[in-house]
């Protein structure tokens, strides 16, 4: 249940001056939130996708130093290992463990996590191929969440359970070492546990803060009908100020 965020109204009536403006400010920020979470959030994937993509494109550009630092940041999370992620402007998209040291003594993780291509080569995108189409399918899913998002429900517990066993039982049989996965399998894994995380955690959330944004709508409408609540020439309308 969404924890209450309403002043009580003779409390409210008691707010002058830059207290009740604060309280104003704060509950138009709350429906604003409400109503345009799904944007912010496309927004923050989107950029965290741009900058993976940058990193190659600044190696290549000769600009090592900027690259470096977005390397650096995604390093936070992802493993980065080069035979495990992308390459860009080179002759393919991926290489192999064997064909990865034959560029020199790439023999042990750090290494691998390191390496970030060459002219020959090519240059690796910042995170690797699973992460990209976790992140990706989130993206593309939460995108088509905000268009349908009035007839939108979570999917049910049980099948996202069972959407997020491939992805599981790739990444635990490579863990272990029974098996090494392939771009395919860590690109299709990726994103169906992507996009089925999005399905059930963006209705839920959604619930939420509706609920929370409602809440703060009825504090500007109850303050709308006080005496003094609009300054004439202001003040817009409820709608209007919260759009």
């Amino acid at each position: 249940m969404a924890p209450a965020l309403d002043v009580a109204p003779s409390e409210e009536a008691r707010l002058t001056g830059w207290r009740r403006s604060l309280v104003l400010g704060l509950a138009r920020g709350i429906v604003g939130l409400a109503r345009h979470w799904p944007a912010l959030i496309g927004a923050f994937w989107a950029l965290y996708l741009a900058t993976a993509l940058a990193a190659p494109a600044l190696m290549r550009a000769g600009r090592v130093d900027s690259a470096t630092l977005l390397y650096r940041a995604h390093r936070l999370n992802c493993h980065q290992l080069a035979h495990r992620s992308f390459f860009l402007f080179g002759p393919q998209l991926e290489y192999s463990l064997e064909e990865l040291a034959r560029q020199g003594p790439i023999d042990s993780l750090q290494a691998l996590q390191d390496f970030v291509g060459n002219e020959a080569l090519g240059y690796k995108v910042a995170i690797c191929q699973r992460d990209l189409a976790i992140y990706g399918s989130i993206l593309l899913a939460g995108l088509a969440y905000a268009g349908l998002r009035d007839r939108a429900r979570a999917i049910p517990w049980f099948l996202y359970l069972i959407l997020v066993v491939p992805i599981a039982l790739d990444s635990l049989t490579q863990l272990v070492g029974l098996r090494e996965s392939n771009w395919a399998w860590r690109l299709g894994t990726g994103a169906l546990f992507g996009a089925s995380t999005a399905w059930l955690a963006y209705p839920l959330v959604d619930r939420l803060l509706g609920d929370i944004g409602g809440q703060a709508q009825r504090q500007l409408e109850r303050a709308a009908r006080q005496p003094g609540g609009r300054r004439q020439g202001q003040d817009q309308s409820i709608e209007e100020s919260t759009r």
